[in-house]
Parts: C-alpha cells; sequence; structure tokens
C-alpha cells in the first residue's frame, strides 16, 4: 500500500472512530440471580461497543463486541464492572437471530459448541481501584451460555446472552451497541 492510501485510510478509521463515538450509548441489562440474589446490572453505555478492524489497515477482518455491566450491589464486594470480549474471525453480520451454545473447556473457560466462526469468548471483572481481571466472579466461570445476535451489521448489534451456573443462578444479559 502507497503511502497516500495508508493516510486516507488512518483519515477514514478515525472518522468512522469519531462518528462511532457520537452515537447513542449502548442499551441493556444483566438480569436474574447471582449468589442466590436478584440482581439488575445495567450496561455500561460508555464501555461497551461494536469494533470492527479496517480491512485497508489489517488482512485479518475481525468483529469484536465488548461488553460491560456496571455491578452496584457488588460495590461493597470491591466489583465495579463484570463483562465479557466476544471475538469473531470474521467481519460478522447477521440479518435474523442466530445463536451459539457455549460449554466448559478446559482451564474453565467457555468455548463454542460446534462451528462457531472462529468464536472467542473472554469473561473479566473490574475491582474498585484496580485494573480490569479476566475470568469470572463466584461462583466462577458458568455450566453453560447461549449467545443469541439478533442483528449485527456496521457499527450496531444488538442481542442477548445466558450465563447459567451450577448452583442454580443464571443471568440474562441483553445488549444494544452502536
Amino acid at each position: 500500500m502507497n503511502p497516500s492510501s495508508l493516510r486516507l485510510a488512518l483519515v477514514l478509521s478515525c472518522c468512522g472512530a469519531l462518528a462511532v463515538g457520537c452515537d447513542s450509548p449502548a442499551k441493556g441489562s444483566c438480569q436474574g440471580t447471582h449468589l442466590g440474589q436478584a440482581v439488575n446490572w445495567p450496561i455500561d453505555g460508555e464501555r461497551s461497543s461494536l469494533e470492527r478492524t479496517h480491512p485497508a489497515l489489517n488482512d485479518n477482518k475481525v468483529t469484536y463486541l465488548a461488553l460491560s455491566y456496571v455491578t452496584d450491589s457488588l460495590l461493597d464486594k470491591g466489583v465495579a464492572s463484570i463483562g465479557v470480549g466476544i471475538t469473531f474471525n470474521e467481519e460478522l453480520v447477521i440479518r435474523s437471530p442466530t445463536a451459539y451454545e457455549l460449554v466448559r473447556g478446559s482451564e474453565d473457560e467457555l468455548v463454542a459448541a460446534g462451528e462457531s466462526s472462529g468464536l472467542r469468548w473472554a469473561g473479566y471483572y473490574d475491582p474498585i481501584n484496580d485494573l480490569r481481571m479476566g475470568g469470572y466472579l463466584k461462583p466462577g466461570p458458568p455450566s453453560s451460555a447461549t449467545l443469541t445476535l439478533d442483528h449485527v451489521a456496521n457499527a450496531d448489534a444488538q442481542g442477548e446472552f445466558v450465563y447459567r451456573y451450577f448452583d442454580g443462578s443464571e443471568l440474562n444479559c441483553t445488549f444494544d451497541v452502536n
């Protein structure tokens, strides 16, 4: 790629990033039970997003969903938020609901069952006054999960994921990011 094409790609990429930043904040919530307690955690509208690599800047086309939920009920336990990073190794476009089943893999991780478009799933939580931590809160990784994407196009994604835990807890987390 010649230098002027690279500059144009960078300018277009920055303009796209700025335009996405001007859109409305993400909407959604996590509802259900966590360690026997009913919870309703709102999505962090500023920290949740859909990101794509720009083909002119990177040969790999990737779709990445960053979803973060504010856990007010866990502040006394030192936890500010929970979230997931969902990566597809392609430029994903979905026009009708598509579900992905996630099961426990090795090392307490969640992995996609069957064909999954290169789906990678990473859970995390944010301790108060600390950096983001990889992994899952108590009771640990879910026993299984379902990710349903209702719509994914350009810089917009809507859907939900359901975590099912061994202790009977279940969280249903919705998202609408753009």
